[in-house]
């Protein structure tokens, strides 16, 4: 006589990453040759970035404001920010559908921040473009080669918010030209504060450096070099508080 049969209820725990700041994400949200480099070095996912955000956002800096994250991939630093900046408004523009839900996965695992998740990749100005690559790879170019997404500007950014950014984190995989030349009111008005800028060729790394200065803004930091980290970095300020 056939019965019912009762199969036990089995609770599946994904395995976790923890930084050495405490930050958590899942692990397989990451690639190997994160995890490689991670484990080779410091247990950070890229320390001397860090370690400037962590500068720009020490004494003297204001308990509130804002920080936008320009290719916020799966979250890493928003939670960074909310770790240095509790009261900040965290806002995060990504693209690609893929890292906008590894983002959402993590956000618990990390006190569950407000993030404002915007679903736009910044370009030099609004209206759409082409998602080439996925993952931590996606990058938006113009065109109608790859996934259709709607793009919007730094200028329009900031001009919606209506305040000043105290932080920008950019790293979007080669796109961080045409996004400065969304920028150009921005960088004239100096609403945004700080710029933290993840470059990706020596042409681009040179492109953001003219622009900032251009615009009269302070290099306080730049290397095509970086320890520990894939890509170079451009990190310059208004001087402003």
């Amino acid at each position: 006589m056939a019965g019912n049969v009762h199969c036990p209820r089995i609770r599946v725990i994904l395995a976790l990453h923890t930084f050495a700041n405490g930050i958590r994400v899942h692990a397989g949200h990451l690639i190997q040759v994160q995890i490689d480099r991670y484990a080779a070095g410091v247990n950070l996912h890229e320390p001397v970035e860090e370690n400037w955000i962590g500068k720009l956002m020490g004494v003297g800096s204001a308990p509130a404001g804002v920080f936008v994250d320009v290719g916020a991939a799966i979250g890493y630093y928003c939670f960074l920010m909310h770790q240095l900046k509790p009261g900040f408004e965290l806002h995060a523009y990504e693209p690609d559908v893929q890292n906008r839900a590894r983002l959402v996965e993590n956000l618990e695992l990390n006190g569950t921040p407000t993030v404002h998740l915007h679903e736009l990749g910044v370009a030099a100005q609004t209206g759409s473009a082409s998602l080439m690559g996925d993952g931590f790879g996606a990058c938006v170019v113009p065109g109608r080669g790859g996934k259709q997404v709607q793009t919007t500007t730094v200028d329009a950014i900031v001009a919606a918010l209506g305040k000043t950014v105290d932080l920008l984190k950019m790293d979007i995989q080669g796109g961080e030209g045409p996004a400065l030349l969304g920028a150009t009111q921005v960088l004239r008005d100096r609403s945004v504060r700080n710029w933290v800028i993840g470059t990706h060729s020596p042409e681009l790394h040179e492109f953001c450096i003219e622009t900032m200065r251009h615009f009269n803004h302070r290099i306080i930091f730049e290397s095509q070099d970086v320890e520990h980290q894939p890509d170079g970095l451009v990190v310059a300020a208004t001087g402003r508080r």
